[in-house]
């Protein structure tokens, strides 16, 4: 399998089903920091990989990739926003932050952006 993450990463896919859950721990073939790197191993057949519909739109649609385990869709995760400033919070930035909480606060807008 193909993972995301950094080198203190587990290699374990947290799944659910309904109110069954389970934590798929798989042999490795690469660790990468990266989601593009992620999508490229899968398509040169490196392994499997988790990605977000999304992610793969185009890969997907055209067969190069091809979806498994459907019925266990990964478990719900949090996501933060980091500031590397010290000082206030740029508007910018601010309103970014404000437009993803607004319009990913609920689980079903997540399971949209993660396909």
């Amino acid at each position: 399998g193909i993972l995301l993450g950094t080198s203190r990463s587990a290699p374990i896919w947290p799944l659910g089903k309904g109110a069954r859950k389970t934590m798929v721990n798989f042999q490795r073939k690469v660790r990468v920091n990266s989601p593009i790197m992620v999508k490229q191993l899968a398509l040169d057949d490196f392994g499997i990989a988790m990605l977000s519909n999304s992610a793969c739109k185009t890969e997907l649609a055209n067969g190069q990739l091809v979806p498994i385990l459907q019925e266990w869709p990964i478990e719900p995760f949090k996501v933060y926003g980091v500031y590397s400033s010290r000082r206030q919070l740029a508007t910018n930035i601010s309103a970014f932050l404000d437009f993803f909480v607004k319009r990913f606060s609920s689980q079903e807008s997540l399971q949209s952006l993660m396909g």
